[in-house]
């Protein structure tokens, strides 16, 4: 892998760690707001598309004036750079799609409770993570992120703590947190042989 690629691919991994981070540690200090949450959530969505956009760009500067190059694309003609966008985009549109779901499925929740069960700047959280992880982590995060949530809120049961039926979800540092993990061990191949041992992908 020379510079080029090495940069594309992995100071875009670093800077979106870097912001779950950032997130993670506001929300333990109770500094999260929804603002800062809309920064984050434009900042990731900005880091993606120029991540795609500097893929395209890399791909077609390797490709330009190398005269075996036709032979990489004899399936696409002149179609070819609109099906490399098409696949790279697709993780982040499924990513999009799969967070605005969720984010309805919470808001009818929360018109049928008829309680603030999770908050604006969670929903911004939640897409923001789903975007960082991609589409195939989407099961991991979510089942860990609300696995996490209840251990978390069995442990304050057992300490003495009461909580409300109608306590708002804190969700949002769950999530990062498992976010997080998840963009670390994706790395490894045995994550994904556990998950598919799961059947979770």
């Amino acid at each position: 892998m020379n510079w080029q690629a090495w940069l594309i691919t992995w100071l875009p991994y670093g800077l979106t760690l870097l912001i779950l981070f950032w997130l993670f540690t506001l929300t333990l200090r109770d500094g999260l707001t929804l603002r800062t949450a809309k920064i984050s959530l434009a900042l990731i969505l900005g880091i993606t598309m120029l991540t795609i956009g500097a893929k395209m760009t890399y791909l077609y500067l390797r490709l330009r004036g190398d005269q075996f190059s036709q032979y990489l694309i004899p399936a696409y003609g002149e179609n070819y750079y609109l099906r490399i966008l098409w696949d790279l985009s697709q993780p982040l549109l499924w990513s999009l799609l799969i967070g605005l779901g969720l984010v309805v499925v919470f808001l009818i929740l929360r018109r049928i409770l008829k309680s603030p069960l999770v908050d604006t700047t969670d929903f911004l959280v939640v897409m923001l993570a789903i975007i960082a992880v991609g589409p195939t982590n989407v099961l991991v995060l979510i089942l860990g992120g609300f696995g996490l949530m209840l251990l978390w809120q069995i442990f304050k049961i057992f300490s003495g703590q009461k909580i409300s039926r109608l306590e708002r979800l804190q969700i949002t540092p769950f999530v990062l947190v498992v976010a997080m993990a998840v963009m670390v061990l994706s790395n490894f191949p045995f994550y994904f042989k556990f998950l598919n041992l799961l059947r979770l992908i």
